[in-house]
């Protein structure tokens, strides 16, 4: 006696070969969305790093510093941030961080003791998958964080005040 009749063989492969490409794309869209989180996230931390570096009272540098090469520049610790949060710790591929607009810190004339460092982070991201309408091919990632500073910036580390801000001014090429 047979087990199946006449006209059944192979219907679970067909139904499977239906069905697989459906789920390859739910599964790589999940993983597309925690990576796109991760970054996210990993922009958050280093916004928030490179405000303590500058509240503490550290040079801005140029992009692509590294504070474990010994710079201990805002930049620097936003990189490495960046870098070591999104898995880019191979010397051939760094992280492209921009601090835009430069960090600021604002000064109120009344309270010099409380003045606040404001530091904005963005980074160009490009997702695993590219979904038209949902998910572009490069999506920038900003994040800014703000925290009061403790030590006074270095000398010739800003220009101004300008409507009560002072802005870092950099050397880079």
């Amino acid at each position: 006696m047979r087990r199946h009749p006449s006209g059944r063989r192979g219907q679970a492969l067909v139904e499977f070969a239906l069905v697989l490409p459906l789920l390859a794309l739910l599964l790589l869209g999940i993983i597309t969305f925690g990576l796109y989180l991760n970054a996210n996230v990993t922009v958050e931390q280093a916004a928030r790093i490179g405000a303590r570096a500058a509240a503490i009272g550290d040079p801005l540098g140029c992009p692509g510093d590294s504070a474990k090469a010994g710079q201990q520049t805002i930049y620097g610790y936003v990189d490495d941030q960046i870098n070591l949060g999104l898995g880019l710790s191979a010397p051939k591929s760094p992280a492209k961080t921009l601090l835009t607009p430069p960090p600021t810190l604002s000064v109120d004339p009344a309270d010099t003791a409380q003045d606040d460092v404001t530091v904005t982070v963005a980074y160009p991201y490009q997702p695993l998958i590219v979904i038209p309408g949902v998910m572009p091919a490069t999506v920038t990632l900003t994040q800014t964080y703000t925290m009061m500073v403790q030590n006074q910036p270095p000398p010739g580390a800003v220009t101004g005040p300008v409507n009560n801000t002072w802005t870092y001014q950099t050397a880079c090429p």
